[in-house]
């Protein structure tokens, strides 16, 4: 089918006399297109009212192109390449495709189609560029669209922007602040910082932070500018960390800098759990005290250290093992008082005391009698004496004496508990009487030999 542009058409049609004329024809448009009613041949108007026919086959188009998607400003690195697209709208109808022309201006009055050697596409519907060059930034850009109309469609003016290629990066960072050394109470945060420096056409540089348990081996932990370590632990104190800065020339590692946790303060002072209770011993058996107390939260084990008293009122050290032992005892220590003092990081706490008796040991045998008395003979009124002596077995007390007489060698009264008896004055009706000594202690008595008088 045949496409004219109306403004290139004209009728032809017979005149007066057979000669063959032309004109422009008038139509009446609607939407762009020539008025057809009930498909019928278009009608022209002619001179004397005569209306020529024209060819049903012949098509028209009437409307310009139309732009669907405008280019856009673009921004380049030099040597970067830049590209412009613009997109038509769907043809109008009877209309073919537009026809394409990229335009540039350096100054944003004169326009002249792209011919630059840098530049492809310069009639289709991406213009492209490159390399490109400082020289071209601030150059505009638009798309002439053009169908068998002759009426263009004209982008949206466009800028290239090209910025010069940076310069590299001219040094590593440098540490500008060191972190430092930290201690806290577990579990108290603890924070490291550092700095370093940007240098001349480098970017920021990154931050990582590193952990290291000997000093040797070195892992990530985080890369936040401040490194917060909460809560902390014991068990990481001695722990070094340092800040690794990094750009594109490289990386710079800070100083180490220490954690040091220390634990969370002894509670309380430790509390008796355990009493020490009195001891009876017969000496010289071993005599025990034993006590206990409490460790509280974030406290040592408590220590331990035994104290005497022989009056209640002063305390010596005597032992710091967990359990008292006295061996042998001697009933010298009857009467002591034991106790335990019961010492953490926050103090000292008391035990009640206890008391240690000791028994002296069983008398192991009654007297023995060593020196008998001897017969008396004497002229009255002359004194007469008597003296008996008895041994101190082991164990005993001293024995006592008691001198006793008898008139008829069966009943006995005692007459003295002096060592020697002395019979002054003696009298002829005490003759015969017989006397004897009886030594007593914790196991008996034992009687003397009887002599006479």
């Amino acid at each position: 089918m045949l496409r004219v542009a109306a403004a290139a058409l004209a009728a032809v049609f017979v005149g007066p006399a057979g000669i063959a004329m032309a004109e422009t024809p008038t139509t009446a448009a609607s939407s762009g297109n020539s008025t057809v009613t009930n498909g019928a041949t278009p009608l022209f108007t002619g001179p004397a009212g005569v209306s020529p026919l024209v060819s049903p086959l012949l098509s028209i188009c009437l409307e310009g192109p139309s732009i669907e998607v405008q280019p856009t400003d673009q921004t380049v690195i030099e040597p970067g390449g830049a590209s412009f697209t613009v997109t038509e709208g769907a043809p109008p109808s009877e209309c073919s495709p537009a026809t394409i022309q990229w335009q540039v201006s350096t100054d944003g009055v004169t326009w002249n189609n792209v011919s630059a050697g840098n530049a492809s596409g310069g009639t289709s519907s991406t213009l492209s560029i490159g390399p490109t060059s400082t020289s071209e930034s601030g150059d505009e850009y638009r798309a002439i669209l053009t169908n068998e109309t002759l009426v263009p469609a004209i982008s949206h003016e466009v800028t290239l922007i090209v910025e010069p290629e940076p310069e590299p990066c001219s040094a590593k960072p440098a540490i500008t602040g060191e972190p430092g050394n930290e201690t806290v109470v577990a579990p108290e945060a603890a924070t490291f910082n550092a700095s370093a420096s940007r240098p001349a056409n480098c970017a920021l540089p990154t931050i990582e932070w590193q952990v290291s348990t000997d000093g040797v081996h070195w892992s990530n932990v985080s890369s936040s500018q401040t490194l917060s370590i909460n809560p902390t632990n014991v068990s990481e104190s001695e722990n070094e960390y340092r800040a690794v800065f990094t750009n594109e020339a490289g990386s710079t590692d800070s100083n180490p800098a220490t954690l040091t946790v220390e634990p969370e303060p002894c509670s309380a002072k430790p509390a008796i759990t355990g009493e020490p209770g009195n001891e009876t011993v017969v000496a010289p058996e071993a005599a025990t005290f034993n006590a206990s107390a409490s460790r509280p939260a974030n406290c040592a084990l408590p220590t331990i250290e035994w104290q005497v008293s022989t009056d209640g009122v002063h305390w010596s050290n005597v032992s710091s093992s967990q359990t008292l032992s006295i061996n042998p005892t001697n009933v010298s220590e009857s009467e002591n008082e034991y106790r335990a003092v019961f010492t953490n990081e926050a103090g000292s706490t008391d035990s009640n005391p206890a008391t240690l008796t000791v028994e002296p040991e069983p008398c192991s045998a009654k007297p023995a009698i060593t020196g008998e008395p001897g017969n008396e003979t004497v002229v009255a009124p002359e004194a007469a004496t008597f003296n008996a002596s008895a041994s101190r077995p082991a164990n005993c007390a001293l024995p006592t004496i008691e001198w006793q007489v008898s008139t008829d060698g069966v009943h006995w009264s005692n007459v003295s508990s002096s060592q020697t008896l002395s019979i002054n004055p003696t009298n002829v009706s005490e003759s015969e009487n017989e006397y004897r000594a009886v030594f007593t202690n914790e196991a008996g008595s034992t009687d003397s030999n009887t002599p006479r008088r």
